[in-house]
Order: structure tokens, then sequence, then C-alpha cells
């Protein structure tokens, strides 16, 4: 089992610096803003977003499919999630 790491983070801030810090090491898996298509498909549905549809293409909008994945991922040491408030 891995030792997690969850940074909330707002905008605008040195979160993703981070981030790629810690993906730096060889032990650590880095995942971004993993739960960011399902917000855009449930909760910000009649907002325009200029990415949304590349988002949601490119990421899992479904919540037990990201927790699933996060189970999968928990073979190593380190497994740092970086989150949007």
């Amino acid at each position: 089992m891995s030792k997690v790491i969850c940074l909330w983070a707002s905008p605008r801030n040195i979160s993703t610096a981070m981030m790629y810090s810690f993906a730096q090491r060889k032990e650590t898996k880095v995942v971004d803003e993993p739960f960011y298509a399902y917000y855009l498909n449930n909760v910000n549905s009649n907002t325009l977003h200029p990415g949304k549809k590349e988002i949601l293409n490119s990421q899992s909008s479904n919540f037990i499919g990201v927790l699933k994945e996060f189970n999968e991922l928990n073979n190593n040491k380190l497994l740092f999630i970086k989150n949007m408030t």
C-alpha cells in the first residue's frame, strides 16, 4: 500500500510546481486533477469551458472509475494527487 499525498489547491499557486517536483521521484506516481472531467460533466454543465470536450475525451468522468484507478496505482511507494478546490 502506498502513502498518499493529496494536495487540494486553488488556481494560480505553486501546486503545479509541487506536482512536477514529486513527478521527478522514481517511486512516485502523480495524478493531476483526476475528478476534473467528472466536475465538467456533472456540476459545470451549463457553463461553457473552452477545453471541456478535450478534457472529457481524455479523462474518465466516472467517479467510481477514478477511485478504482487509485486502487490500481496503490502499488507505488508514493501516490501524489493534485486537485483543485
